[in-house]
C-alpha cells in the first residue's frame, strides 16, 4: 500500500512539472463530491480541473467532443464508451453509488475513465487520485457511498 502511494506522489510530481487544464464531463450527481476532493489534486498537481455537467446523453457527448479528457458517469455509460475504444481501459474506476432518486432508487454507480487525448497523463493521474483511500473516504462523506 506504502508502495503505491509513494509510485503515485512520483508520478503526480514528474506530471505537474506540464500542468494542463482538464476537461471532465460528469454527471451531476458527482457535482458535490468533486467539489470537495478536486481543489486538493489542483494543489498537488498544478492541473486546473474544469468540469461540465449534463444529465443525460454522457456517453454520446463523450464519444464525440474531442476536447474532453475524462468522463466521469453511470457505469453503463462506460461501457458504451468502452465497446467504442474510446476510454483509456487501465484508467477506468468505480467511485461509489449515488443516492437513491426515483427514478433510480438503488442509486446509480458512478466511474471515471481518461478519454484518449492529448492530457492522458495528467487524467491518468486524476482518475488514480480519486481511487486513493483517503480520497475515497471525501468521497463517503460528500455523499457517494460504497459502489
Amino acid at each position: 500500500m506504502k508502495r503505491h502511494v509513494l509510485a503515485l506522489s512520483a508520478m503526480l510530481a514528474a506530471i505537474s512539472a506540464q500542468a494542463a487544464e482538464l476537461h471532465i464531463l460528469a454527471s451531476p450527481a458527482a457535482r458535490e463530491a468533486m467539489t470537495v476532493v478536486t481543489p486538493t489534486f489542483e494543489r498537488q498537481t498544478g492541473h486546473h480541473v474544469v468540469f461540465e455537467y449534463q444529465d443525460e446523453d454522457l456517453a454520446q457527448t463523450a464519444s464525440k467532443d474531442d476536447r474532453l479528457d475524462a468522463v466521469l458517469a453511470p457505469v453503463v455509460d462506460m461501457g458504451v464508451l468502452a465497446r467504442a475504444y474510446r476510454i483509456v481501459p487501465d484508467t477506468r474506476r468505480n467511485l461509489g453509488r449515488t443516492a437513491p432518486t426515483a427514478s433510480a432508487p438503488q442509486g446509480v454507480v458512478l466511474s471515471i475513465a481518461a478519454l484518449h487525448g492529448d492530457h492522458e497523463d495528467a487524467t491518468r493521474a486524476f482518475c488514480a487520485y480519486l481511487s486513493l483511500p483517503e480520497t475515497l473516504v471525501a468521497l463517503r462523506r460528500s455523499g457517494l457511498s460504497t459502489p
